[in-house]
């Protein structure tokens, strides 16, 4: 049942992807020059961080895909312990069948265990990173959003400059 469960889990993952593609791919975005070294570093530091977010997105993605390829191989490994644990059952008549039996069903339980705990691991080190990645992009989002608040400054101050050009020419101009 878990193993159904991440399965769905990554399906959805996979048609949220394809049906927002911007989500996966890198975008370019144009950036006016930047005169302080201030701005510089700052928009270096946006690269250098969505880099490393799309870089733990594709571990992330390469991490599901390693999960579902594992629980496909426990999946049929449990399938094929199936007839096997069928057939013993079918023949209870001999004790050394039924001791088969038991430890099969023990061994089952005991993979069952062991499968979940790992799969619970899995989980919550995808979480972890999933969160840490969320972070970083929040971080990215604010960056941008400040460097465009700083760019409209920078734009407003120029309209201002060339307004106060024209009137200062305007002045000398009458005067002549």
């Amino acid at each position: 049942m878990d193993g159904w469960m991440v399965n769905v889990n990554n399906n959805k993952i996979k048609q949220i992807w394809k049906k927002n593609p911007r989500v996966v791919q890198t975008q370019k975005i144009t950036v006016p020059e930047m005169q302080s070294r201030k701005d510089k570093n700052t928009f270096d530091t946006v690269k250098m961080k969505l880099s490393r977010f799309l870089k733990e997105m594709e571990k992330l993605w390469n991490l599901l895909e390693d999960n579902e390829q594992q629980i496909k191989v426990t999946l049929s490994e449990k399938q094929k312990l199936m007839p096997e644990i069928d057939r013993m059952e079918n023949t209870k008549s001999d004790s050394q069948k039924q001791r088969q039996v038991i430890d099969i069903s023990q061994k089952m339980r005991q993979w069952k265990t062991e499968m979940t705990g790992v799969i619970q691991r899995q989980r919550q080190d995808i979480g972890s990173k999933l969160a840490q990645v969320q972070s970083e992009r929040d971080e990215i989002e604010r960056i941008k959003a400040k460097l465009q608040t700083q760019r409209e400054n920078i734009e407003r101050k120029i309209c201002i400059c060339t307004f106060s050009l024209v009137c200062i020419r305007g002045i000398f101009a009458a005067k002549r």
